[in-house]
């Protein structure tokens, strides 16, 4: 099993946290690897998760941003996810959830069809970032 999960403090019973109350995560986590330093390469999360997921730095991914993966830079589409690896050793893999960034999945990834969020596209006139980000 591997739970992948951003935009999330260690904020749980496992970490330490006195408040939270947090009983199945943290019998996972007594039963089997718990990360207790998490860096990030990028201060975007879809950045970050493109990265995580396809094992190469933002800089070789080019996936800067939110509307863009890395199956869509050069190369990209041969390279193997993470979870397309699993799968393809005959693996169960299912995403539920925003793995990759909402309505941006990557369907070789999962054995099963995901529930990605649909992507909603951000009207003229709304504050971007200088790199293009809504």
């Amino acid at each position: 099993l591997y739970l992948m999960s951003d935009d999330m403090r260690p904020e749980l019973g496992c970490y330490g946290h006195p408040f939270i109350k947090s009983p199945n995560i943290d019998s996972l986590a007594a039963s089997g690897l718990q990360f207790d330093f998490a860096y990030t390469n990028f201060a975007y999360c879809a950045p970050s998760r493109n990265s995580f997921l396809s094992g190469r730095r933002p800089d070789r991914t080019r996936a800067l941003n939110f509307l863009t993966t890395f199956r869509k830079r050069p190369g990209g589409e041969s390279w193997t996810a993470m979870p397309q690896f699993f799968k393809e050793k005959g693996y169960f893999t299912s995403s539920a959830g925003k793995i990759y960034h909402d309505g941006m999945d990557d369907p070789k990834s999962w054995s099963y069809p995901s529930n990605q969020t649909k992507w909603i596209q951000c009207q003229e006139g709304d504050m971007k970032d200088p790199f293009g980000n809504y």
